[in-house]
């Protein structure tokens, strides 16, 4: 009798760190502005001089600083006295001649922290230079210093960057790879390689948000990508059937030939009937639930992450945006990239949606600013 067949094990797993991408406001080095102080030797005047600054010189754009510091009190910022004398500047703003008086025998002009503090550690900084208001973010503290994420889902997130990683290697020539999940379930909804040999604009990550758009029935790339499942052979715990329209037969036979990646699911959520979405969203009121990919299910990349092998460039992370993922997380940074290495678009306050991001840190790997100049 035959040895029953044995699927190839690939080279061990690499470690991965995850770090998440934030916006610049995070940053230890935060702006200072430039104050003009002064000292109030009696302090039963502290709180006539208070009254009549806060009446008249409010400190709109210092509102996260405590005015006074002590037997200091911040009197304006120096760039509001547009060149005039300081004194001149109090009697334009109606100041009484007697808090005049008080004031200017004992100014001075420091700096103090020009923008609110966001994280414990901004403020332990920030607190020395100037009293601060601070409200701690659980959450972006986690970010900040990576414990956002059990140890069960870093081993997933690192199964995913080996993932790319391999198949990149393996089957496409260290082409620039992609993959999207559905987080509920852990599924492969889609994955591919840059198709810019077929055109210029097929990059990654717009081949990869085609795909996802295929399994819901759309896709504008249909004749151009051969290869991709039709059958719906993938059962789920959550869906009677799974799409596999969005996954090549290479990558799926591949998945399923290898001992490290076989138990993963494959397919993605088709779009609901009106009958099953009235039944789910009879479900999400019962768990009151409010995440709109579990209410109304698949619409593009809603609620999904996005794995990459590269950074995307300004106009795939733009199409990552309008196609309303939820998590982005990248390996190697890009020469044009547009979340860390040119700007940070999705700390851009104007757009309209905004998804997290996280850079996959291989061992010995290159740092969050170096650049990796492959094409996507």
């Amino acid at each position: 009798m035959e040895p029953s067949a044995k699927r190839s094990r690939l080279q061990q797993n690499l470690n991965v760190k995850i770090k998440a991408i934030l916006s610049d406001a995070y940053n230890l080095n935060q702006p200072l502005e430039s104050v003009y102080i002064c000292q109030v030797n009696n302090k039963k005047q502290i709180s006539v001089i208070m009254k009549q600054l806060a009446e008249l010189l409010p400190l709109t754009t210092l509102q996260h600083l405590k005015r006074v510091n002590q037997n200091n009190i911040i009197i304006c910022k120096s760039n509001d006295l547009a060149e005039l004398p300081l004194k001149t500047y109090l009697q334009n703003a109606k100041l009484s001649p007697d808090i005049i008086a008080n004031i200017i025998d004992n100014v001075k002009k420091i700096k103090v922290p020009g923008a609110a503090t966001k994280l414990r550690m901004q403020y332990t900084v920030m607190h020395k230079l100037w009293p601060c208001k601070f409200h701690p973010d659980k959450y972006m503290e986690s970010l900040y210093d990576g414990t956002n994420f059990t140890i069960t889902q870093k081993n997933f997130h690192t199964k995913m960057t080996n993932l790319i990683l391999t198949l990149s290697n393996v089957l496409e020539q260290n082409k620039p790879f992609g993959i999207c999940i559905d987080p509920r379930t852990n599924s492969i909804v889609a994955l591919t390689a840059s198709k810019t040999d077929l055109s210029s604009v097929m990059h990654c990550p717009m081949v990869l948000i085609d795909l996802v758009a295929k399994t819901q029935e759309g896709g504008a790339w249909c004749t151009k990508l051969k290869n991709l499942r039709t059958s719906n052979e993938e059962n789920c715990k959550d869906f009677n059937k799974l799409m596999l329209n969005g996954i090549d037969n290479k990558y799926y036979n591949f998945i399923k030939e290898h001992e490290q990646f076989f138990d993963i699911l494959l397919g993605g959520e088709p779009p609901r009937t009106a009958k099953v979405a009235d039944c789910m969203q009879e479900q999400d009121n019962i768990d009151n639930a409010i995440d709109n990919l579990a209410k109304y299910g698949p619409y593009l990349c809603t609620g999904y992450d996005v794995y990459l092998t590269h950074e995307p460039c300004l106009m795939c992370a733009m199409a990552l945006v309008h196609s309303r993922a939820k998590r982005i997380f990248f390996i190697h940074t890009s020469s044009n990239g547009a979340l860390v290495t040119r700007f940070k678009l999705h700390a851009v306050k104007e757009i309209n949606h905004h998804y997290e991001v996280f850079q996959c840190l291989l061992d010995n790997s290159e740092d969050i600013n170096s650049t990796n100049p492959q094409k996507q």
